[in-house]
């Protein structure tokens, strides 16, 4: 990350960079905290069971990642291109401005980082636990705050301590830890109460007077780093995810596919996975173009289960292949077909999945 944050320097003295955010240490920051993401939920997006209930959350998680990262990046530039100047006003050398970026990407992307890597955990963590709470409060209606229980306490989260309300209690919605950088405090479902009396309900930061996991986000809304910001970063957030995803799904499926076979009664042979078809895949256009992409490398239990629906002659320009064979799925709970390639020769792979069906 300090060799991107000095490649960063050259190209803002030199003026060679004219954009909103740095894409390559979006990325940088974006995989990081990922990777907190997937400790503190103990699930990873590209490798969770592609019908799971947790992956809809995690796609949120997954998306609020690249948004904080792009909009911490964009502030990062703000003030390295602030540092271009001193306090008189006066353009400093490359040298000194050299200097100053390098405090500057030292608070961004190692103080403050680290924090904001633990806090990926905790609410992370968070928004598994509460999908849990979800599920079980029929059986276990009640909730019990419960902070580490140290002297590294925080007072305000001291008064929360031992506190039991109903799980659909709208103090949940202010009060769901984690309620704080650094905050190691929890929740424990209980099939009994008493709901506690009347408390001392503490001044929290606004920024975690909410509940990350109720809301499917790792920072709110009210984080500083999502103030000022322009539209364009978010949609430059979206590119870079859009770009790692493609990338780490390609890694993951010639892992997962090139040596799967599938033997479906209805084309009347086993059906394979090559690199052409994996590329073809990620770059067939689709209305839930990350969900289907996500999904790929676990193509070969999907196509086990999928719906046999017709074969059609092929009319593309391979001349190799003779017909195309549709299976029917469900993405984003809407119809979608992967598409089957046979040669003449009988060989079967698969070549991509849409969204439109050929009549």
């Amino acid at each position: 990350m300090d060799k991107e944050a000095s490649r960063l320097a050259r190209d803002i003295y030199s003026g060679k960079f004219k954009g909103t955010i740095d894409k390559e240490m979006t990325l940088l920051v974006a995989k990081h905290l990922s990777e907190a993401v997937t400790k503190g939920s103990g699930e990873n997006i590209l490798q969770i069971d592609y019908n799971s209930p947790d992956v809809a959350m995690l796609a949120n998680l997954d998306k609020n990642i690249y948004q904080f990262s792009a909009a911490k990046n964009y502030h990062q530039l703000k003030q390295m291109t602030q540092a271009l100047k001193d306090e008189k006003g006066k353009v400093r050398s490359f040298a000194e401005f050299k200097k100053e970026a390098a405090k500057v990407n030292k608070i961004f992307n190692h103080d403050w980082l680290k924090t904001e890597y633990n806090t990926a955990i905790s609410s992370a963590n968070a928004a598994a636990r509460w999908k849990e709470n979800e599920q079980d409060k029929d059986v276990m209606p009640y909730l019990r705050y419960e902070t580490a229980g140290d002297e590294r306490v925080r007072s305000s989260h001291a008064l929360l301590d031992n506190v039991v309300r109903r799980v659909d209690d709208p103090f949940w919605d202010e009060y769901y830890p984690p309620n704080g950088f650094n905050c190691r405090c929890t929740t424990v479902q209980e099939a009994h109460g008493p709901i506690t009396g009347k408390i001392n309900k503490p001044e929290l930061h606004p920024m975690f007077r909410t509940n990350t996991g109720k809301a499917q986000v790792v920072f709110p809304k009210g984080h500083p780093y999502f103030k000022g910001i322009p539209k364009k970063v978010m949609a430059e957030a979206a590119k870079v995810q859009l770009k790692a995803t493609r990338r780490s799904v390609l890694s993951l499926a010639k892992q997962n596919l090139l040596t799967k076979k599938v033997f479906r009664k209805e084309v009347n042979g086993k059906i394979g996975f090559t690199v052409t078809g994996i590329k073809e895949t990620i770059n067939q256009p689709h209305k839930a173009y990350l969900a289907k992409t996500r999904l790929i490398p676990q193509l070969d239990k999907i196509l086990e289960k999928a719906v046999y629906l017709k074969r059609v002659k092929y009319v593309g320009k391979d001349v190799t292949a003779k017909y195309v064979h549709y299976f029917q799925i469900q993405i984003d709970n809407k119809k979608s077909y992967i598409v089957v390639k046979e040669l003449y020769n009988g060989e079967l792979s698969v070549y991509s999945i849409t969204d439109k069906i050929k009549k």
